[in-house]
């Protein structure tokens, strides 16, 4: 009897690099589906996770890859999903469907989520692994359809990028509210992007002054150079919500004058440092400051829907996937404009 093997590039134990590996998937279950994986974004979460710099417990060989887009080409008899259909996974893949969190529509905060990689499926005790690879099984209520109005390759950072920040501009700002994205690169461009289709005022808040004919062009109705003391001063008090989506410790008394009463400072970066901010910069303004991840299932359809209704679209370059390597070091440099995108060809594992 013939064993169905998968092809994928894994990190082995002690190494940064990924190499070929085959490994045995799970039997398809009557929600699962096996998707065959045409494209897959490179995080800059999958660097921390290859490097092991989180210091977060590991099993290896680690297939990385949470940015998912591919063919359904076997479904479970109850899967939502059917064969043919083109569907995108993103950074959880399973969740109890049972606790408070999961019932209120914030399954993305379950204590019993499965992550796409370095988790463990509950039902057959087997390890996750994620999108550098040829194919996957994965429960199909976690496998998203992907509107035709979509690109596959520019599609593919949506699956979290494009939720993380879809999320708390939805959660934490109304319509006609001014809105500050703070950083326009790889979560900011796209912020910007979705915070406009929502219907908000939208500043674009950089260190750098060159940016701001490109931020308005993705949406931003204004600009504020963070490097000048002036323009900061003027928008003191005149944002409802400061979405902060670079991972740099900021100078965060600054950033917070910019509020207004009751305003959000909500952080989608997550800086290595612990982040200092004095109480009086929050109590007299009644500010909150909080941090939110990825988007629940319902969210990511809309996230979705919104991107096709409006265009949406990650800024991507595109490499095959066995550069995976490559790009994996273009990622640590600091070296995609925005965001990096690996196209199937495992196949041709010998040119790795």
């Amino acid at each position: 009897m013939t064993v169905n093997k998968f092809k994928a590039l894994a990190a082995p134990e002690g190494s940064s690099l990924v190499e070929p590996w085959e490994y045995t998937p799970r039997p398809l279950s009557e929600f699962d589906v096996e998707v065959s994986i045409t494209h897959c974004g490179v995080c800059h979460s999958d660097i921390h996770q290859v490097d092991n710099d989180w210091k977060f417990p590991q099993k290896r060989p680690m297939v990385p890859g949470h940015e998912i887009i591919g063919i359904v080409s076997k479904a479970g008899p109850k899967a939502v999903v059917k064969n043919g259909m083109r569907v995108g996974v993103g950074p959880q893949v399973l969740t109890c469907l049972k606790c408070k969190q999961c019932l209120s529509g914030d399954s993305q905060y379950c204590r019993r989520a499965v992550d796409c990689y370095q988790g463990v499926h509950k039902e057959s005790g087997t390890r996750t692994h994620g999108g550098f690879a040829e194919k996957m099984i994965v429960d199909s209520r976690w496998a998203f359809p992907i509107p035709e109005a979509l690109d596959s390759a520019n599609a593919a950072p949506l699956l979290c990028a494009g939720m993380t920040v879809f999320s708390p501009l939805k959660r934490f700002a109304k319509p006609g509210q001014s809105v500050g994205i703070v950083g326009v690169g790889g979560l900011g461009h796209m912020a910007l992007q979705f915070s406009a289709a929502l219907g908000h005022k939208v500043t674009a808040i950089s260190t750098s002054p060159d940016k701001e004919q490109f931020a308005k062009k993705l949406g931003a109705h204004s600009f504020l150079s963070s490097s000048d003391p002036a323009q900061m001063k003027s928008a003191t008090g005149k944002l409802n919500l400061l979405l902060v989506t670079v991972s740099s410790n900021l100078p965060w008394a600054k950033y917070i004058k910019l509020l207004d009463t009751d305003g959000v400072l909500c952080l989608v970066g997550l800086p290595s440092e612990k982040i200092a901010i004095s109480p009086f910069s929050l109590t007299f303004k009644r500010i909150s400051v909080c941090g939110s991840a990825l988007a629940s299932p319902s969210e990511t359809k809309e996230m979705l829907a919104l991107a096709a209704k409006h265009r949406i679209q990650a800024m991507i370059t595109e490499f095959s996937m066995t550069e995976a390597n490559a790009v994996l070091e273009r990622v640590r440099q600091g070296k995609p404009r925005f965001r990096d995108v690996l196209v199937q060809n495992l196949s041709q594992q010998s040119k790795l």
